[in-house]
């Protein structure tokens, strides 16, 4: 009897992990995904994740997501965050551009471009050049004629970004040169304008299109060939007759190494979110663009701007 009873507690001891283990392999996913964005908390690249993971509800029943933070280094830190994380599919990302590729062109990342799986890209955000409210100048040619006679201070959104490069590219095309106060997010940027605490900012259309109705910001230009819909009365960099066109895109990844049947799953996601009339429709009310692309034309988009990056930083590297 006491044999028996020995051989019946070692088999229950034995077979005790198997069971555990086949309970713990739950059909992916069986727990909260995060979406870590490198920006602080209230910029477009935030909103744009928290537009999205309310949706994806929807569409990944039972699923909660947590938006993480990582603000840092006009995007570095937490694009780094990104790559380094387990590839489970746990952890998805936010990038834009043209910081994702700024950092590799420039040696700082410590990631590639090849260590991501492209998602999608959402948003194709047009650059914008701005002034606090009551600011001496008015238009852009004031803009111009004031900074060749004046210092004025120019915030940018991170040495490297898309406003950085824009201002660069400003300065060249109209002969005028700023003081550049880099800003470690949108939302720090945002508030050195509304403040008045910097003369200029080179920003993008979606962080200060509500400010510019309200009367609390004057946007000057739309750096590019095309005027905004929603406010058609502000002119073009390319009509004033300065060649400058500069946009930001905002997209989502996740790590290069993450098993296909997960990537599956959430390539499926990401094709039903932005299917969706509420995600598109959420994301034109909160004053952002719409602009889709598959992850391989993402990606495609992305090796060629870096490929026009190390060009530009060749001739003056930031």
């Amino acid at each position: 009897m006491k044999k028996v009873l020995v051989v019946l507690v070692l088999g229950i001891a034995l077979l005790g992990p198997v069971f555990a283990e086949g309970q713990s392999e739950k059909p992916y996913p069986a727990k909260t995904i995060e979406i870590i964005v490198p920006s602080g908390a209230g910029g477009s690249t935030d909103g744009m994740a928290r537009i999205f993971a309310q949706v994806a509800k929807k569409h990944l029943d039972g699923v909660n997501f947590a938006i993480v933070n990582k603000p840092g280094s006009g995007g570095q830190q937490g694009f780094e965050a990104i790559a380094s994380a387990k590839p489970d599919g746990y952890t998805l990302g936010t990038v834009f551009t043209v910081q994702l590729p700024s950092h590799v062109v420039s040696g700082r990342a410590r990631y590639t471009l090849d260590d991501f799986h492209y998602l999608s890209m959402i948003t194709d955000d047009t650059s914008i050049i701005v002034v606090p409210k009551g600011s001496p100048v008015s238009t852009l040619e004031e803009l111009i004629q004031y900074a060749k006679n004046n210092t004025m201070t120019a915030s940018v959104n991170g040495i490297g970004s898309d406003d950085h490069l824009a201002l660069m590219l400003f300065q060249n095309a109209t002969g005028t040169e700023f003081q550049v106060i880099p800003a470690s997010g949108s939302t720090e940027q945002k508030a050195n304008v509304l403040g008045g605490h910097v003369d200029v900012a080179f920003m993008n259309f979606s962080q200060m299109q509500t400010q510019h109705v309200a009367g609390d910001a004057t946007i000057l230009a739309i750096l590019g060939p095309k005027r905004q819909k929603a406010l058609p009365d502000i002119p073009t960099s390319v009509e004033l007759g300065y060649n400058v066109r500069m946009s930001g895109t905002r997209g989502f990844v996740i790590q290069k190494d993450v098993p296909d049947d997960i990537k599956q799953v959430l390539e499926k996601l990401m094709e039903d979110v932005v299917n969706d009339p509420e995600f598109s429709q959420t994301l034109i009310d909160s004053q952002q663009s719409f602009s889709y692309m598959t992850g391989p034309e993402y990606e495609q988009f992305l090796n060629e701007l870096q490929a026009d990056m190390e060009v530009i930083f060749a001739k003056e590297p930031w």
